[in-house]
Formats: C-alpha cells, structure tokens, sequence
C-alpha cells in the first residue's frame, strides 16, 4: 500500500537511483565508483521488497539474509554499470572530459549522502506502509 508520503519518496529515489550513476558516467568518474554505487542502493532494493525480505528472515533467518544479499549485489551493480555506461556514451557524444584516475573524495562525499539519505527514506517508507 502507498501512503501519501512513500509515495513520492519512492518516486525521487528511483530517479536519484539512475540520475546519479548517470551523472557519475558523463562527468566521467573513475569506474570503481560503480562497485560502491552497487552497494549503496541496496536499502533501496530491501525497502521495495521488504516484505520478501521478512518473510526469508522468518523462514531462514541471518544465512536466507546473507544469502539474499549476495545475490542483490551483483545484479545491483550491474544495474548500476548499465546506467553508468549509458551516461558515459553521453558524455563521450557531448563533452571533452578525461577519465578520472581515482575515485575522489567529492564522488565519495555524494555517494554517502545519498547512502545515508536513502536508507532515512527507506526506513521511513518501511514504517509509513506499515
């Protein structure tokens, strides 16, 4: 069920989900960026399929859990990749950048921001659907 908060929450994540892989991509960051974008929105992933998630806790307990997860993370940053190559052939059409050779402290300061701000809204999306 769709409360009128998680609503909308849902819909800026998802957005903030593929704009910012695709931002990393054109602005043509190093492409280690893709592992740790891989990890970051699994909150989000857990949040959309939460039920599923409580009911492999219920059944199997922390190895369902552990199980879960690493499976997530490797179709999630494939996911990830996929929108990130699509902003760097964007990019490669549109601007004259060079690649990155490391990833930098400001790609790592607005990947934790985003990690912090959507495990708050995946949290609170959780509890507002309750």
């Amino acid at each position: 069920m769709t409360t009128s908060f998680s609503g909308p929450a849902r819909g800026i994540l998802g957005i903030s989900t593929i704009l910012i892989p695709g931002w990393f991509g054109f602005s043509y960051a190093n492409p280690w960026i893709i592992a740790i974008l891989g990890i970051t929105i699994i909150p989000l992933y857990m949040a959309g399929k939460w039920q599923q998630w409580m009911h492999a806790w219920q059944e199997g307990g922390a190895p369902a859990i552990g199980k879960g997860i690493l499976i997530t993370v490797p179709i999630q940053t494939l996911f990830v990749g996929l929108i990130y190559l699509i902003g760097l052939g964007i990019g490669a059409l549109t601007t004259t950048y060079t690649m990155a050779p490391f990833v930098t402290q400001s790609d790592l300061l607005i990947v934790g921001v985003f990690f912090v701000a959507a495990s708050i809204i995946s949290v609170l999306i959780v509890f507002s659907e309750r």
